[in-house]
């Protein structure tokens, strides 16, 4: 069903107008200039319509845009269910920015979000099937095509090369956030997780050591060692080593990830998320905001525990994960890795961590940083600093 949410870009999470009844979503839009319109196609349209016929099909609406607007091309984009660049192309217009023509867009299947910035109000637009939006050109917006996009659409324009996105520059476009002690309790992990995986590793790594994914990891942890030959007992004993000193070893880490996928789906536990930290990442995410994670425990890991949070399912919040494998988290070349990644400068991305060492990379790097102080962390002055989510707008206005 399609939405329009309406809220100030300063407060994400008090609502000023919603609704999902297109005739109020038309006019609210109508108020600042953008065109919302539903169209019915012709004939059936289904998955094995060609691009032609599916012109055919809502010739008689794209003629009269075209007439009223002077439009001079008009084209069909499909995007199918896996497509393997999916999550590339949904990174490229997650940030804000504008085009120096009008967006005109007819969702002949599926969905997607538009987040028009105008003024002080964001206009949260939920287009489905059967809606046409068209954004005015130099409209500060982002669009969110979701984690498993597939749809198809019709386009209008005069010069293709006008919906290039030029970036606003927003200074704080993206947030990259750490797990352990900033949205969940350490103790969550240190008494639970790494309990859990602790007492499981040696029968799991003996159960599963043939099977190619832990093959691979063993053969990983060998290479850690320098010790090719090393026995199934050397290698499982390497691990708990590992585990008691709290070394940060990707294959360990890998495995510990294999192991908790098993505890979740026996609910013989869920992922703990702070309130505070649930209530931001889920306000960040309707402001449009692109949310990553860069944590230590492997991005298998950290997509268990948001699949299996307190909260349901937070995977949808998030737009990519980063763990180990870019680099160590102490090290300022990981944060340079990351940001090679994404659509932003270094400068353009918000690290959030409570770990001191950490922050002093990314800093390093040139991420902005914000320490999150809880359960009594090290704390310094060299970062701004917050003692939960919920003074997170406090601290920005300081």
């Amino acid at each position: 069903m399609s939405q329009l949410t309406i809220y100030h870009d300063q407060h994400p999470d008090n609502i000023e107008f919603h609704s999902e009844a297109h005739t109020q979503i038309a006019a609210q839009l109508a108020q600042v200039g953008v065109r919302f319109e539903q169209w019915q196609a012709a004939y059936e349209i289904n998955q094995t319509t060609s691009h032609d016929d599916i012109l055919e099909a809502y010739e008689q609406d794209i003629a009269r845009l075209k007439a009223q607007d002077g439009y001079q091309t008009v084209d069909v984009i499909s995007l199918p269910k896996g497509h393997p660049d999916a999550p590339v192309m949904r990174q490229k217009f997650l940030f804000e920015h504008t085009h120096s023509e009008d967006e005109v867009r007819f969702f002949v299947q599926g969905q997607g979000l538009f987040c028009l910035h105008i003024g002080e109000r964001v206009y949260q637009v939920l287009c489905q099937q059967g809606d046409l939006i068209s954004v005015p050109a130099m409209t500060p917006h982002w669009f969110d095509m979701g984690s498993d996009p597939q749809f198809t659409a019709i386009r209008l324009f005069n010069n293709e090369q006008g919906w290039v996105a030029q970036s606003t520059d927003n200074p704080i476009a993206e947030r990259l956030t750490d797990i352990e002690g900033t949205i969940t309790r350490i103790s969550f992990v240190k008494e639970i997780l790494f309990t859990y995986a602790t007492d499981k590793l040696p029968d799991f790594v003996r159960q599963h050591a043939h099977t190619p994914e832990v093959t691979a990891q063993l053969d990983a942890v060998r290479a850690e060692l320098n010790a090719p030959q090393a026995s199934l007992d050397q290698v499982i004993q390497a691990l708990l080593s590992w585990i008691a000193e709290d070394k940060k070893v990707t294959p360990l880490k890998q495995l510990q990830g294999m192991i908790w996928q098993h505890g979740y789906q026996n609910g013989d536990f869920t992922g703990h998320i702070y309130p505070d930290a649930h209530q931001f990442l889920s306000a960040e995410h309707a402001a449009g905001t692109a949310l990553y994670v860069y944590s230590s425990g492997s991005v298998q890991a950290q997509q268990l525990l948001f699949a299996h949070s307190d909260y349901g399912d937070m995977r949808p919040l998030f737009s990519g994960y980063f763990d180990t494998r870019i680099g160590a988290k102490q090290q300022p070349e990981a944060y340079q890795a990351i940001a090679s990644q994404l659509s932003f400068a270094a400068h353009e991305v918000l690290f959030l961590s409570d770990v001191v060492a950490e922050l002093d990379a990314a800093k390093t790097a040139g991420m902005q940083t914000l320490q999150l102080w809880r359960d009594g962390q090290p704390r310094t002055q060299a970062h701004p600093f917050i003692e939960d989510f919920s003074q997170y707008n406090a601290q920005e206005s300081r």
